[in-house]
């Protein structure tokens, strides 16, 4: 049974099979769905109703106790954020003065807020000082994944959330990548083996779209215009580092500390860069 519903900004699809009737596997596609939600909700950045927008209002100011499922997202998020020295970050700076106040200020700026300034102790969350969450599209990868705990034994599922795909029994098949051209052509596809039960595709080349992907570490665009793919044990992890990877395409050996592989493919040639590594 396949159904789909517009979820995490884009289209996510599940489809569910097994030995049941069609009412069960309806009911396991429901909660599903409804878990992803859940996620969704609670870790939206913009929604103001969210446990996130309830950290970044608080935060600088009081410990705030938090659900175990956004502490694991942001304890995931920090963890590569020391990996990577950095070069991920999950903050965005807020000064707390007003505008006309930073204006008229002559001392030197403070240096901008990072992933240093948040202290997570289990379920407590503190900032050291004003500043905000975002967690991205490791939201995006871990609702997929908090939507696989609610299927039953005997029952099979892929998930497909707009670039981010995992499937339940993971069998070595191949899947097509959708690699958008830089000059405006039709997009090239690429068929290659799936490396694990997780793939998440991005490309930061969203031209057309003017929305490339931004490096907050050096607050402007990235200029490459390559497809990344990463097989990972779980949707958030292949979604995290997918974004890490065309911020960093040198970190080999980060993924392969996760258990992962990337993929890179050349928008010009469509033509494989190396292996999955």
């Amino acid at each position: 049974m396949l159904r789909c519903k517009p979820l995490l900004g884009t289209f996510v699809k599940v489809l569910v099979v097994g030995e049941r009737a069609e009412e069960e596997l309806l009911a396991t596609s429901a909660r599903v769905f409804k878990e992803i939600q859940r996620t969704e909700e609670l870790m939206s950045f913009h929604d103001a109703r969210s446990e996130l927008f309830r950290i970044n209002e608080r935060a600088h100011r009081e410990s705030v106790e938090i659900s175990p499922q956004t502490a694991k997202a942001i304890a995931f998020a920090l963890d590569l954020c020391a990996k990577t020295q950095g070069r991920f970050e999950l903050t965005v700076g807020r000064d707390s003065r007003p505008a006309s106040t930073i204006a008229a200020s002559k001392t030197t700026p403070a240096a901008p807020a990072n992933w240093r300034d948040v202290d997570l102790e289990g379920t407590t969350i503190r900032f050291k000082r004003p500043l905000r969450i975002n967690l991205g599209s490791i939201v995006k990868g871990y609702a997929v994944d908090r939507g696989f705990t609610c299927l039953d034994d005997g029952i099979e599922a892929i998930v497909d959330a707009g670039g981010a795909l995992r499937m339940s029994h993971w069998r070595d098949e191949s899947v097509v990548i959708r690699v958008p051209n830089a000059m405006g052509q039709k997009p090239a596809r690429v068929q290659v083996p799936m490396q694990n039960c997780a793939v998440s595709t991005m490309a930061n080349a969203n031209i057309h779209s003017r929305r490339p992907v931004f490096s907050r570490v050096k607050r402007q665009p990235i200029g490459d215009h390559r497809t990344v793919s990463v097989f990972a044990p779980n949707s958030m992890l292949a979604e995290a580092l997918t974004q890490t990877a065309l911020l960093d395409p040198e970190s080999g050996s980060l993924f392969a500390s996760y258990g992962a592989k990337c993929l890179i493919v050349d928008p010009e040639t469509a033509a494989l860069n190396g292996e999955p590594n």
